[in-house]
């Protein structure tokens, strides 16, 4: 037996070679791949290879060694595990033989975690799950283990899949008790003067089922041009002197549109009742009125609190109609201003395009269920001018409203960057390709803008605007106003959906505040955790994408078959091929087009202006092809196809 002494020198011994390895630590990184990466405290990233892969999850804090593979690169070596983070996680029931294992729904990786049998009852393939973490893969030689804490339908069940998708993305769809309490003793408190504009025919124009009314529209000849009033859905006068409710519905963050339901930030006795702008209601309204030129340029902007009423709630197909020549759809007492829309809409289109960025726009499709809740067809659904029409307005308002808020010094801000920082290496070599050696990156907004816009009529071998916008940043709530590239606005601030976005009722308080010269100015934006409400818009996109995905592999798998040739059109392309989005029905999938080594052709993919050449022909972005159906993966949520 070892002494104590001999026991200490030991631990000495050890202490002193771990130090002498100069080993590491640092933060697991997974990846869809097999292999993955781990941090180092100088903020770069060290590769893990498949093998030690299969022993960590995501999340792990490693002990580990740097040391050289035999292909002369550097790889990390496990040490030990310090920590894990992976507790619970979601995911869906697969099977292999006579053994179960939950596959982890987490784009970041793929790992199946084996059931033991004595946690298995009530599973069964295709069962939707909230699982917990049994043994770690560290502990069992790469093999980890899980069971279901809790069984959350099966997943070709619409109605199943979505509340397994909203419980997983952390969106709630229940309100607490509290809340209904809270509605039923609401109260209004003292507003300032409200301008009275109930005999002015606004209208509001949605789609034919909507009843969360947020805006309504007018507009009346003046001798220079137009004026156009925007009368916003105002709920705050209600709410402030309401401050646990407001806090429950602000904690929401946003509504979630989800394929065959919505999840509200209000209920809908507040979103589709009580702030809706239904027609022949008096309603609460925050008005945005503007001087506008024959040139659609803005000479004057003013925001004040208002009543308005609706004299008629038309739908978006209705207008349409109308502006296409039939005049019976719509009462001929309100035809004369829906004409003056329609004129005031083509004004203020034509000057932002001139002076701004022009919105991509992806084509829209209209599904029908059946009564399983399956896609059972998918239709274009046509951009119509009404829609547009109420979209231009809503830009216009919070441009103007952002402006504004920026001058009273407080607000709640969308802002764009521009282009990914990982993307300025490509975009150089493009603009040098294309636009010359003086080129440069752009450093303003006007610069910017000007790039965008000659980008869409520059001749060229591929589609110039469409590449750019590949490589655009995502827009992100803030409290700074740092401008919106993505639009070509100097300021941007949505305010025009109060009773769906939190963003819009938290700018519309700040306005409140700011008309009632209120004291508490300017404390609102210290108060809200922007990292919640950037992150929960995030999931809820990220929640309806997947509800999405899931919805078009199921129908692809159903109505698409391998003899048939389908139009297509290329949205993307990268090193092992292109994907496509078919024409007629906007099923997504890929068309793999790296050879294998066994395979005689070719393919060369140029990253920084995104096009390949594959046997002699040339791809780019928004191109035309044709495709046949390959293979359809539902529990991959995949869909591949190959050039017919």
């Amino acid at each position: 037996m070892l002494n104590l002494d001999t026991l200490q020198q030991l631990k000495t011994l050890k202490k002193d070679i771990r130090a002498s390895r100069n080993l590491n630590r640092g933060i697991v990184k997974a990846t869809p791949m097999k292999f993955g990466f781990v941090s180092t405290q100088e903020g770069g990233q060290v590769f893990l290879a498949p093998p030690l892969m299969e022993q960590l999850l995501p999340g792990d804090e490693i002990e580990y060694e740097i040391v050289e593979n035999s292909r002369g690169d550097q790889e990390a070596k496990l040490e030990r595990l310090v920590k894990s983070e992976f507790k619970q996680f979601f995911g869906r029931v697969v099977t292999r033989g006579k053994h179960l294992f939950i596959e982890c729904d987490d784009a970041r990786f793929n790992r199946w975690f084996f059931v033991p049998p004595n946690k298995r009852s009530g599973l069964k393939a295709g069962t939707l799950v909230e699982a917990q973490l049994l043994r770690h893969p560290t502990k069992l030689e790469g093999k980890s283990q899980a069971f279901a804490v809790s069984k959350l339908g099966n997943e070709v069940n619409l109605s199943d899949l979505r509340a397994y998708t909203l419980k997983k993305m952390s969106i709630d769809t229940e309100w607490p008790e509290e809340t209904t309490v809270q509605i039923d003793s609401l109260t209004s408190a003292k507003d300032i003067a409200r301008k009275d504009l109930t005999e002015t025919k606004f209208v509001t124009i949605d789609s034919a089922h909507a009843r969360d009314l947020d805006d309504a529209v007018f507009v009346e000849s003046v001798d220079e041009g137009f004026r156009l009033f925007v009368a916003i859905a105002d709920p705050v006068a209600t709410l402030k002197s309401n401050q646990p409710l407001l806090e429950n519905l602000l904690a929401r963050s946003t509504s979630h549109y989800l394929p065959g339901q919505v999840v509200h930030m209000m209920p809908p006795s507040l979103s589709q009742e009580k702030f809706s702008l239904l027609a022949d209601q008096p309603r609460d309204a925050l008005i945005a009125e503007f001087d506008i030129k024959q040139t659609g340029e803005v000479a004057k902007f003013e925001l004040y609190k208002g009543t308005i009423k609706s004299h008629a709630k038309l739908s978006y197909t209705d207008v349409e109609s109308f502006l296409n020549g039939n005049s019976d759809v719509i009462d001929a007492d309100i035809a004369q201003p829906v004409e003056r829309l329609a004129a005031c809409y083509s004004a203020v289109r034509a000057h932002r395009l001139s002076a701004a960025v022009d919105i991509s726009e992806r084509p829209d499709y209209h599904y029908e269920l059946n009564d399983q809740q399956q896609i059972s067809k998918i239709a274009l659904a046509p951009r119509l001018t009404s829609q547009r029409l109420i979209e231009e307005f809503m830009l216009l308002t919070n441009r103007h409203c952002g402006t504004w808020l920026a001058e009273q010094g407080s607000g709640f801000f969308n802002n764009h960057g521009g282009f990914r920082t990982e993307r300025i290496g490509d975009l150089k070599q493009l603009l040098k390709h294309y636009w010359g050696e003086e080129a440069k990156v752009p450093a303003t907004l006007d610069e910017f803008v000007t790039l965008m816009q000659e980008a869409l009529y520059k001749d060229a071998d591929i589609p110039l605007r469409s590449v750019l916008v590949r490589w655009l940043q995502p827009s992100k709530v803030s409290a700074e106003s740092e401008g919106h590239l993505g639009l070509g606005f100097e300021h941007y601030a949505m305010v025009t959906s109060p009773i769906r976005r939190a963003a819009d009722l938290l700018n519309h308080l700040i306005i409140d505040q700011a008309l009632n010269n209120s004291a508490e100015f300017g404390e609102l934006v210290n108060q809200v955790d922007l990292e919640k409400l950037n992150g929960d818009i995030v999931r809820g996109r990220q929640a309806s994408n997947t509800i999405d995905l899931t919805l078009k592999t199921q129908f692809a798998q159903q109505h698409l078959d391998q003899k048939s040739e389908y139009k297509a059109t290329i949205t993307q392309i990268s090193q092992a091929g292109v994907a496509v989005r078919l024409d007629e029905s906007g099923i997504e999938g890929f068309v793999e087009l790296k050879p294998k080594r066994s395979e005689k052709s070719t393919f060369q993919f140029e990253g920084w202006r995104l096009c390949a050449t594959h046997n002699d022909t040339f791809y780019h972005l928004d191109m035309p092809i044709s495709v046949k159906l390959a293979k359809v993966d539902t529990e991959k949520r995949q869909v591949k196809f190959k050039l017919a």
